[in-house]
């Protein structure tokens, strides 16, 4: 069992980390103000609470991490799977840290959970190294959101998004809560980082696959403007053909009176007839070109 020592410590000092590793997915928007003020407060009710009611208490730390990057100016959806993808990260760092210092260095975190020293031996030992996975995790996923551009999937369904993040968080602290009812060995946890490890990469897929049918989506309205841009323009033509079809019939007809006219010396009706049939026929082309625009 913990201390209240060695979880405020270590508490406090993990809190830290999340906050940063969610800044990166939230592009950096906390600044370092921001960043030390989030901790305190999370870290003011954050452990006691671990103590209490145990990972219920992330309810309360993530819940003000939410509320603020929410006052920064991130939507509420986009905050909230900000903070949810940066626990998992942060869980799947856990597991294989506690995985490689069990199998490897022969260490157990539960076996340093009394004094200031042991506090300080879990930052360093195990902290720090969970810390620095979900980080390098956070900037891969932040890298190839922003690489692929993924921004407009990710507004798009933003929903589906949010409930695939919840559905996977809540299996994850089940099992973690299935492992300390249960007393499942801790050999276990490399079974866990597995699962956890497929789980992220089952949200991939999906979001790989929403990102396709966005895509076709987006290609088939393009098809559909294409499309109506294309109608219109067939039918402007038409429409300038049948005018100038009708220009043609009457081409000769105007020649003929012109001739006419001339022919008679009649320079007055000459006139007239080039006012009030001739004349209105120069804004003939103009028009008709810009309908073909």
């Amino acid at each position: 069992m913990y201390s209240l020592l060695v979880l405020f410590t270590a508490g406090t000092y993990q809190i830290f980390g999340i906050v940063i590793v969610t800044n990166v997915l939230a592009q950096k928007v906390l600044s370092k103000k921001d960043i030390v003020i989030i901790t305190i407060i999370m870290a003011l009710g954050g452990p006691i609470l671990l103590s209490m009611i145990e990972y219920f208490s992330q309810i309360y730390t993530l819940g003000v991490l939410v509320l603020f990057l929410r006052w920064k100016g991130i939507r509420w959806l986009n905050s909230f799977m900000c903070v949810v993808v940066a626990q998992i990260v942060l869980l799947i760092g856990n597991y294989v840290v506690g995985v490689f210092a069990l199998n490897v260095l022969g260490l157990n975190s539960q076996d340093y959970s009394t004094s200031l020293f042991d506090a300080v031996f879990a930052m360093i030992v195990f902290i720090t190294p969970c810390l620095t996975i979900a980080y390098m995790l956070a900037l891969g996923i932040r890298g190839i959101l922003h690489k692929n551009k993924f921004e407009n999937t990710v507004k798009d369904s933003e929903y589906v998004i949010v409930a695939l993040l919840l559905l996977t968080i809540v299996i994850m602290y089940t099992l973690i809560h299935l492992e300390n009812v249960l007393g499942i060995p801790i050999e276990t946890g490399a079974l866990y980082v597995f699962i956890f490890i497929a789980l992220l990469l089952a949200i991939g897929i999906v979001f790989v696959i929403i990102t396709k049918v966005e895509n076709a989506r987006a290609e088939q309205i393009k098809q559909k403007q294409e499309l109506a841009q294309l109608h219109d323009y067939t039918y402007n033509l038409e429409k300038i053909y049948s005018e100038m079809s009708l220009f043609k019939h009457d081409y000769i007809n105007i020649l003929a009176s012109i001739q006419g006219y001339i022919t008679n010396g009649d320079i007055d009706s000459l006139d007239r007839y080039f006012s009030e049939t001739i004349k209105p026929l120069q804004n003939f082309e103009s028009s008709n070109m810009d309908n073909i625009c």
